[in-house]
């Protein structure tokens, strides 16, 4: 399935910019010259010299108009491209994206323990990735006829994003985009959707709102979305959003017990942030879990990017843990 630059929300190529790769002890330092009329910019990447990857794997959202990105989890010695996208100012999120440079070629850097003969699984379990103090990692997909990113956007795990497939329409532009999502540690009472995981607020429903950031507002959960998590009798003690306007919410799907996510707004940076870089994939109906991971290139026997890893219940439970001992005393947030 070919995708337009229109469907992407892209217009022609414009003026190119030269791209330049540096090694970085986490990866590639890939940067350029500024586009004066650019408020953000997207690193489009794909493989180089593979049959049937000729379609980008992954991108990366500035923060703002940063002319630089550290691009992290490449195999070492793989050929990659890299191409720029610009978002043009006055434009909304889903629109006035350009490509404003070739694509430029780089290899990933081999460090001295993987040149040494190290296995590249010893080096993929020592290259953790940092986690911030009082936080957990989870990874989030989100179906979409543009990689738009998470800010007041809902998306799901895997399994919940599955079990979202099973609606999907034939002509529909089907998209896919993992993001790694750092989550502050906290727990919560009184929240309805988590089905007892005290991590989390209440699940929001995010639509599309013009003129709102991300595009979309989140307001408590819709009556059919009860309906699918299976809480149609405690919709109205769901819709307290008291705790979800400001914190990662999440709602545990009925019957197959997948996930669905909402990350406001008001809690970016705050409570929860993503990685720049996000997996890009394609889709279609009746892709399970393991397809859905695989696609995106979060499984272990991922091929062209390291998996990320995402932390268990337990994990997070452990950092709650830790951040209350090292105080005295840690608030539940009623």
């Amino acid at each position: 399935m070919c995708v337009s630059l229109a469907q992407l929300g892209m217009s022609a190529p414009d003026a190119r910019r030269a791209l330049s790769c540096v090694p970085h002890p986490e990866g590639l330092e890939v940067s350029w010259d500024a586009d004066v009329n650019a408020d953000r910019y997207d690193l489009s990447m794909g493989v180089l010299g593979v049959s049937g990857t000729e379609d980008d794997i992954a991108g990366h959202h500035t923060k703002g108009n940063e002319t630089r990105v550290i691009v992290k989890y490449l195999i070492p010695g793989h050929k990659y491209w890299f191409q720029l996208v610009a978002h043009s100012r006055g434009h909304d999120i889903h629109s006035g994206w350009k490509p404003v440079s070739e694509k430029h070629e780089c290899v990933a850097p081999l460090d001295e323990v993987e040149a040494s003969g190290e296995s590249l699984s010893s080096t993929r379990r020592r290259r953790r990735s940092t986690r911030r103090r009082g936080y957990f990692v989870k990874n989030m997909v989100r179906m979409h006829p543009h990689y738009d990113g998470l800010t007041n956007h809902n998306s799901a795990d895997a399994k919940g994003e599955a079990n979202l497939l099973n609606w999907w329409r034939v002509g529909q532009t089907c998209l896919l985009a993992g993001y790694k999502v750092h989550i502050k540690a906290e727990h919560f009472s009184g929240q309805v959707t988590p089905k007892g995981d005290k991590h989390y607020a209440n699940y929001m429903s995010c639509n599309e709102a013009a003129g709102q950031p991300g595009g979309y507002t989140c307001t408590g959960i819709l009556n059919g979305d009860c309906g699918v998590l299976g809480i149609s009798s405690q919709c109205t003690q769901a819709q307290n959003i008291e705790k979800s306007k400001d914190y990662v919410g999440m709602g545990v799907l009925a019957g197959n017990g997948g996930r669905w996510y909402s990350t406001p707004y008001a809690g970016e940076h705050k409570t929860w942030h993503r990685d720049s870089q996000y997996r890009k994939a394609k889709c279609h109906k009746g892709m399970s879990e393991s397809d859905i991971k695989k696609a995106l290139g979060l499984s272990a026997d991922s091929v062209y990017l390291q998996p990320w890893e995402d932390d268990e219940d337990h994990e997070a439970n452990e950092t709650h843990a830790q951040l209350t001992l090292s105080s005295a005393s840690a608030p539940v947030l009623v």
